[in-house]
């Protein structure tokens, strides 16, 4: 037997996309951030599947609306936008919504 050998992925449920933990993070949160901003990215189905549980417990945490549930949303995603479309429920500070429409 090798020491090596990495044996079998049982019980495992995240993917590791052949990044490192705090890379694999600071992905979810930028690919998390872009779909909530545009309203659809393009990705891999792996990526996807990964990020649909993630964006699911912000937006039912965002939905909370207290200040406890905004800043653990900051916690979690590093800056977090205020979306004005119905139905999203993440808030925050855009550096870009200065400019007057």
């Amino acid at each position: 037997m090798s020491f090596f050998t990495t044996g079998m992925n049982h019980h495992k449920k995240t993917r590791k996309f052949g990044r490192l933990k705090k890379v694999r993070d600071e992905m979810m949160k930028s690919l998390a951030l872009s779909l909530v901003l545009k309203g659809k990215i393009k990705t891999t189905d792996a990526k996807a599947r990964e990020l649909r549980p993630f964006v699911e417990k912000l937006v039912s945490q965002g939905r909370i609306g207290t200040v406890a549930s905004r800043r653990a949303l900051v916690a979690k995603v590093g800056f977090i936008t205020k979306v004005s479309e119905e139905g999203r429920g993440i808030y925050s500070h855009n550096k870009t919504s200065s400019k007057s429409q």
